[in-house]
């Protein structure tokens, strides 16, 4: 029996090897093309750190404070609260990221 599970695994591994393959289906990475990589996933990891937009904050903030008005679970109230905390701390240090932006803009004349 472990006999023929190992001829199975071997008549497999060999048909596999005799499968051609097709030319030119592999592309080499050239210097130019790694370093498009490289700068597309720092602007993807750089859009990532910076969280939402300041309009997305607020308006999730607006609807926040619309829910909160309506709500009489005291549970639910402090949840939504928490959660408005939360939101303002992100738009605070976007600001202070955009703050330290502008400055650099200022004084060097470009955005980095």
């Amino acid at each position: 029996m472990i006999e023929e599970k190992e001829k199975m695994i071997e008549e497999k591994e060999k048909e596999e090897k005799e499968i051609p393959k097709k030319p030119g289906t592999r592309r080499k990475r050239t210097a130019q093309g790694k370093k498009e990589a490289d700068q597309k996933e720092a602007e993807k990891g750089k859009k990532e750190e910076e969280g939402p937009e300041l309009s997305e904050i607020f308006s999730e903030l607006d609807s926040l404070l619309e829910h909160l008005e309506g709500e009489e679970s005291l549970e639910k109230s402090f949840s939504l609260y928490e959660r408005g905390v939360r939101l303002i701390r992100e738009a605070a240090g976007s600001i202070d990221r955009i703050e330290k932006e502008v400055k650099v803009l200022d004084e060097d004349g470009i955005l980095p």
